[in-house]
């Protein structure tokens, strides 16, 4: 269909062709001749490549973080895990629209090698593309604001509350994204199909496109600068060793990356240009880097037991900062005994140690670890409340090299 379709600048050679001319142009030919000596070139092959490793980064890092969860042993499997799910399908599934769109819709090309059929399914595509991106970005919002309630919310009612608030926040944003993206029109076949458009051009109505994409953009940047300021607080108000902390700040640093591609994105929706099918690459890039980032930053936090390996933490520096007791409480069926830390809760109400800022165990988990009372050392105990006072533990070999922290 695409072959019987006329060039852009060219007259209409179908009927369809008629049509879209007729709601994209307003009947009129446009004006659209390449510059003298032009060469055909196209960033299709490339955007397709690049769109691919994007693909690949969202199911490496996915599926490293579920592995960890699932399989490392003080690790639970938590909502966050589960809504990290549909947020990765849902993104490799916009980012297959996209490498559809190179084929099929003429992105990547000059306008001028584009036909009116592509270019109708340039728009097509990209709508369907859209109501994806934002159920996508909206799971991902959720994973993070989940995983913020482990690090902060379960020993504190203030952070458990603003937590609660920002998911109803959520699940309103994503139910209203997806129904004004799905039903912007009505009847709600006009909304993908612009043939259709031209063909009944009083058979519906629509609301501003544009306003409600610069809505939905803007409050998309507005929520990721929020939820970044969840571990931002955290990482200030809490003792940690200088390396651990410096670990940390590079992992949440990569939010920061993504607030700007989503910043960046609100931008890009308000630059026009004429040749917007060579360009697309340019401007969808902040939008994928978006979502992507979205997803790889939610599995971060998760994944650090994994850096333990080339960028372990300083047990002594950790002990010296809390002020920490160990005490020897029995041995194992292999002779090896096992060590407990005290860490004590913050004065705002974030329970903390060395990884568990990345880490969840379950209330049940923790009230077996507990110290008894009078092991309690003074400097630990906060207004006489020794039962507020939760313990860690890690295991120590034979030898006496201390094993990796118990993470979440």
């Amino acid at each position: 269909m695409t072959n019987s379709s006329a060039l852009l600048g060219h007259p209409p050679n179908t009927q369809r062709d008629v049509y879209i001319l007729h709601y994209l142009f307003k009947g009129k030919v446009p004006k659209i001749a390449p510059p003298p000596g032009y060469v055909y070139e196209t960033r299709g092959p490339g955007m397709a490549a690049g769109i691919s490793v994007a693909i690949f980064l969202v199911l490496l890092f996915t599926s490293a973080r579920l592995s960890v969860r699932i399989f490392h042993k003080r690790m639970k499997f938590g909502a966050d895990d589960w809504f990290i799910i549909p947020a990765a399908l849902l993104q490799i599934a916009y980012l297959a629209t996209i490498i559809v769109r190179v084929p099929r819709s003429g992105a990547g090309k000059h306008l001028w090698d584009v036909h009116y059929e592509e270019l109708n399914g340039f728009y097509t595509i990209g709508n369907v593309g859209q109501v994806i991106f934002y159920a996508g970005v909206a799971c991902t919002k959720i994973s993070i604001t989940l995983f913020n309630r482990r690090l902060t919310g379960i020993s504190s009612k203030p952070w458990m509350m603003t937590h609660y608030a920002f998911l109803a926040l959520l699940g309103v944003w994503l139910i209203l994204a997806v129904f004004m993206n799905t039903f912007q029109c009505s009847p709600t076949i006009y909304r993908f199909n612009y043939f259709l458009r031209g063909q009944n051009p009083k058979a519906y109505k629509c609301w501003d496109p544009a306003k409600l994409a610069n809505a939905f953009a803007i409050s998309n940047a507005v929520q990721d600068f929020m939820l970044l300021t969840v571990p931002i607080i955290v990482l200030w108000r809490v003792k940690l060793p200088i390396m651990t902390k410096a670990r940390l700040m590079v992992l949440f640093a990569i939010g920061t990356v993504s607030c700007a591609c989503a910043a960046m994105r609100v931008v890009a929706q308000g630059y026009n240009t004429f040749d917007y099918t060579w360009s697309f690459p340019q401007t969808i890039g902040w939008t994928i880097g978006d979502g992507v980032l979205g997803v790889i930053v939610a599995s971060l936090p998760a994944l650090n037991t994994l850096l333990d390996i080339v960028w372990p933490s300083s047990w002594s520096k950790r002990s010296r900062t809390f002020g920490s007791v160990e005490k020897s409480y029995g041995s194992n069926s292999t002779g090896d005994r096992s060590v407990v830390e005290a860490t004590p809760t913050t004065a705002e109400g974030i329970r903390r140690r060395d990884e568990v800022e990345l880490g969840y165990f379950p209330a049940e988990d923790m009230s077996k670890e507990r110290l008894p009372p009078g092991q309690i050392p003074e400097s630990l105990q906060a207004d006489g409340k020794k039962s507020d006072v939760y313990w860690s533990s890690r295991v120590v070999g034979k030898n006496g090299s201390k094993g990796s922290a118990d993470s979440v």
